[in-house]
């Protein structure tokens, strides 16, 4: 089966909009490759959504619905935003947020960016944001988050990850090569574990073994355990979008502190 990498690209949604933003490229492109994958046509990973400014306006960053109020997403997303003077997003957890052929539902929230959250180059610091909404999201499940330093307690090697975006799902090389458009679409792909750190989770997307994993357009997406547990928050990656991307651990203490900050 044809499996599709994703990953979020904020500073291509800005420029697609008008507004130019030079903060990091979120994770990698992605690249057709074997192994299982493809678009989520059962919203099997229903906790996962996509963020856009207006429900008219195409994809931007991805996020996933950690309590009933909380939607997670990368920090770089957040900031973009705010940067423009916003204060809130609104979210579809449709696996087709702009499909027309279906009544699609957007939830509204304020943004709230980690305070410890840091534009620092290749990779930022504290990478984390998040959507808050007034009620509970009705009809959606919010996925199961880790106990504090779970990861540093468990043996990833060979361990498989689920990751879940709306980015981009190929990318051709050479002269004028680059990424495709953004998925709009719910996509996953598999990745395996590469390397570990206090803040980030490093998983290998390399197509050659098999693998995919994030693109452009991904970010704030989801690196699931095999339990479905979220482990990480996509952040960046390679600008091929075939080789690594990295994802900010949800069971660290910074990432913990962050979300109790959030009620």
């Amino acid at each position: 089966m044809t499996r599709r990498r994703l990953l979020t690209s904020a500073a291509a949604a800005l420029s697609a909009i008008g507004i130019a933003w030079t903060a990091v490229i979120p994770a990698g492109a992605t690249v057709a490759g074997g192994g299982p994958g493809g678009e989520d046509t059962g919203n099997v990973y229903s906790a996962v959504g996509m963020l856009a400014p207006r429900p008219d306006i195409g994809k931007f960053c991805a996020g996933t619905l950690v309590s009933p109020t909380v939607f997670l997403t990368a920090g770089h997303c957040v900031a973009g935003r705010l940067s423009i003077g916003a204060t809130t997003w609104t979210v579809s957890f449709d696996p087709r947020p702009l499909a027309t052929d279906h009544p699609v539902t957007w939830v509204r929230g304020r943004l709230v960016l980690d305070p410890a959250y840091r534009p620092s180059q290749p990779i930022p610091a504290h990478d984390l944001g998040a959507v808050v909404f007034d009620s509970p999201v009705p009809g959606v499940t919010p996925a199961p988050l880790p106990d504090a330093g779970a990861l540093d307690h468990k043996d990833l090697r060979g361990t498989t990850f689920t990751v879940v975006g709306y980015g981009a799902t190929s990318v051709s090389y050479g002269a004028g090569g680059g990424t495709s458009p953004g998925a709009a679409r719910g996509t996953w792909a598999t990745s395996g574990f590469q390397s570990l750190t206090t803040e980030w989770l490093t998983l290998d997307q390399n197509p050659m073994r098999g693998y995919g994993g994030a693109c452009d357009e991904d970010s704030g997406g989801a690196a699931l355990l095999p339990d479905g547990t979220l482990a990480g928050v996509t952040s960046t990656g390679d600008p091929g979008c075939s080789s690594w991307s990295s994802y900010v651990r949800t069971d660290s203490d910074a990432a913990r502190a962050f979300l109790a900050s959030l009620g």
